[in-house]
């Protein structure tokens, strides 16, 4: 069941091209209160998007035309990521499927705990050169469908903008970044940031949600845009995922939050750790509307389930919600590469 331990249960139709882009309408939103949740059996580590305010805008998505680019074939460029807040090495290097050694030796050996926020790192592919050195992805992205942009004010005085990318290919993707702008009123660039789904991989048919945090120098804007960085061919999944299952899956809304309750279950031959779910809401237009990504510490053995309880909270909770669960975990090394030796 899944592709690679993910499950769609709801794809909402994407109104979206290469570029998208989205403009002000009213609306109202929910107030900033950081969910909890309880789960039974296992330890979550959340990472969450921004608390809405009580005034914040709804956006609705606008075509913008885009100025020609020029095509050329794909080249051995290397693509960047800009650390955001929450942001951990490990997390990135399971974004981007590549091994976290692979992600330390492509910036200079750097060590985990000197991550700092607006940090730019460069982001190997997963496969290397003869003599050990990362490939670096290719630098014309394959064609997705990116989904317009919906930008929110948050209390802390940001603006959070919230997409996803959808994925019609016959084959799994990834590595997929994103160039988020904020447009003036004559469509001149106000300021733009660059950033990355909330997945090592999109399988064929499904989609992934993306977030930008514009801390300053967005007020006044008039509409957003986002274009593709980049986007590769998903290579080798089959070694390096473990298929896990989210079954027995039902919801609720209560407290201005949206509940999920699944059990996991994994359906590989390998135990799985670094399981990480993806949870996005979306409204009737099919435009994301909120998104948690939970990392669950524990391992999970061949053929164990685990429930799990899912809690997000929507940026607007009039809207009509319906949600997508992904989720995605790797294999357990062998326990010689984990234990620590005594002395």
């Amino acid at each position: 069941m899944g592709y690679w331990g993910w499950r769609p249960f709801f794809l909402a139709f994407v109104v979206s091209v290469w570029v998208v882009a989205c403009t002000p309408d009213g609306a109202t939103n929910t107030g900033n209160t950081d969910p909890t949740s309880e789960t039974p059996g296992i330890t979550l580590t959340v990472r969450s998007t921004i608390p809405p305010t009580a005034t914040a805008e709804r956006r609705v998505a606008q075509a913008v035309t885009p100025q020609p680019t020029a095509t050329s074939e794909a080249s051995p460029t290397p693509i960047t990521y800009i650390v955001q807040s929450g942001d951990t090495l490990l997390g990135i290097a399971i974004r981007f499927g590549i091994d976290l050694q692979a992600l330390q030796a492509a910036n200079g050996g750097l060590d985990p705990r000197a991550l700092q926020i607006g940090q730019q790192l460069i982001i190997p592919d997963p496969r290397n050169t003869e003599s050990g050195i990362p490939i670096l992805p290719t630098a014309t992205p394959l064609a997705l469908m990116l989904a317009a942009p919906v930008c929110y004010p948050v209390p802390s005085g940001s603006l959070t903008c919230l997409g996803q990318v959808e994925n019609p290919r016959d084959e799994a993707i990834e590595r997929v970044t994103i160039l988020v702008q904020l447009l003036q009123a004559d469509g001149a660039v106000l300021i733009e940031a660059d950033t990355a789904i909330e997945q090592s991989i999109i399988p064929p048919g499904d989609l992934a949600p993306y977030r930008v945090l514009f801390d300053e120098g967005w007020e006044g804007y008039a509409g957003s845009a986002a274009f593709l960085r980049s986007a590769d061919i998903a290579r080798s999944v089959d070694s390096r995922f473990v298929a896990v299952s989210a079954e027995d899956q039902s919801t609720e809304f209560a407290n201005d939050r949206y509940i999920i309750l699944a059990r996991l279950r994994n359906q590989g031959e390998q135990t799985a750790h670094n399981i990480r779910i993806v949870a996005t809401l979306q409204n009737e237009n099919g435009q994301s509307v909120g998104y948690r990504v939970f990392e669950m510490a524990e391992q999970l053995a061949a053929g164990e389930t685990r429930p799990v309880r899912l809690e997000v909270m929507p940026h607007d909770p009039e809207a009509t919600i319906t949600y997508h669960l992904y989720v995605e975990a790797r294999p357990a090394p062998p326990p010689s590469e984990t234990s620590v030796p005594t002395s």
